[in-house]
C-alpha cells in the first residue's frame, strides 16, 4: 500500500492525523491521531501498526508542499466532509 493509499484508509476510518513537534524524537515529530477511540479495538490496533509501519512516508506526506501531497490531503478533507454530512442525513 502506497503512503497515499494508506492516509485515504486512515482517514476514511475517521482517523485525524497530525504532527506534533517533538525535538527529543529523533526525526522530531509525534503523531496526534484523533478518532481511535471510535474504532473497534482490532481496527483501532491496526490502525495504530500501520501508522508505525509507515511512520517516515506519513511525516513526510503530512509535511509536503508538494501539489500531489496537498491533493491527497485535500481529497481526504472531501471525503471526510462527505461522510459527516451522509452520518448526520441519517441521525
Amino acid at each position: 500500500m502506497n503512503v497515499a493509499s494508506l492516509y485515504l484508509y486512515l482517514r476514511s476510518k475517521g482517523l485525524e492525523l497530525s504532527l506534533v513537534d517533538r525535538p527529543e524524537r529523533p526525526d522530531g515529530f509525534v503523531f496526534r491521531i484523533e478518532g481511535l477511540k471510535d474504532l473497534e479495538p482490532a481496527t483501532a490496533g491496526a490502525a495504530r501498526w500501520l501508522i508505525a509501519e509507515n511512520r517516515a512516508a506519513l511525516i513526510a506526506l503530512l509535511k509536503s508542499d508538494s501539489p500531489d501531497a496537498a491533493a491527497v490531503r485535500q481529497e481526504a478533507r472531501r471525503t471526510a466532509t462527505e461522510r459527516e454530512q451522509r452520518k448526520e442525513r441519517h441521525e
